[in-house]
């Protein structure tokens, strides 16, 4: 960041007219930056907050279209900080496994499968071991939900996307587990001045990493 720069963002957070970015996927916009928004907000009223929802944040970052990004990796040239842990669960339609609450990867096998495009699960499942796969190349999880409650096939998704499943399907979780770590990612120049930096104390601080 260059004395310009970081002069100018100082100017701006006194001015009361900065703004920051922040970058997600849509699950993490639904249902986990919500309360930190509302929270921040309070803190700091004077920052303006823009939200890129997308499924790219390593180019989001990079490009610095965003301050802060959320996401399940690393990007690169990035500073990351783990804030929780959120295990994938099968979604399954409600007339099946009724009296379970957990199901191994190997009794899905069975069943039609709507592949998307989480990488973990890729190496998680022998997908030549199920009955179909079906290929879903989009980041709309409710579209997946649906067809799973219609019959279509089966799903794994992260438990932060199927915390309000609608009535229809049936969550299980997995065994063995699996998991993506969510954490947030910055350029190491952001957290040095302005509300970014704010930002990202305020995250840490909230979820007690400081």
């Amino acid at each position: 960041m260059t004395l310009k720069t970081r002069f100018k963002a100082v100017e701006n957070i006194k001015h009361g007219n900065d703004t920051l970015t922040v970058g997600c996927y849509s699950s993490i916009s639904k249902h986990l930056l919500p309360e930190i928004i509302k929270k921040f907000k309070t803190a700091y009223p004077q920052v303006k907050v823009s939200i890129k929802v997308e499924n790219d944040m390593r180019t989001l970052l990079n490009s610095d279209a965003a301050d802060v990004v959320f996401t399940d990796h690393k990007p690169e040239y990035s500073s990351f900080v783990s804030i929780m842990n959120d295990p994938f669960e099968a979604v399954v339609p409600k007339n099946v496994f009724t009296d379970r609450k957990t199901v191994s990867k190997e009794e899905l096998y069975p069943f039609s499968y709507i592949s998307h495009n989480e990488g973990c699960l890729h190496e998680y499942f022998d997908e030549s071991k199920f009955k179909e796969i079906i290929k879903f190349d989009s980041v709309d999880d409710a579209s997946i939900i649906s067809m799973v409650k219609e019959n279509i096939g089966i799903a794994v998704l992260p438990s932060l996307i199927l915390k309000n499943a609608p009535k229809g399907v049936r969550v299980l979780k997995l065994k063995p587990e699996i998991s993506r770590t969510i954490g947030f990612a910055y350029k190491k120049e952001t957290a040095q001045t302005g509300c970014a930096a704010k930002f990202i104390k305020f995250i840490k601080k909230e979820f007690s990493l400081v």
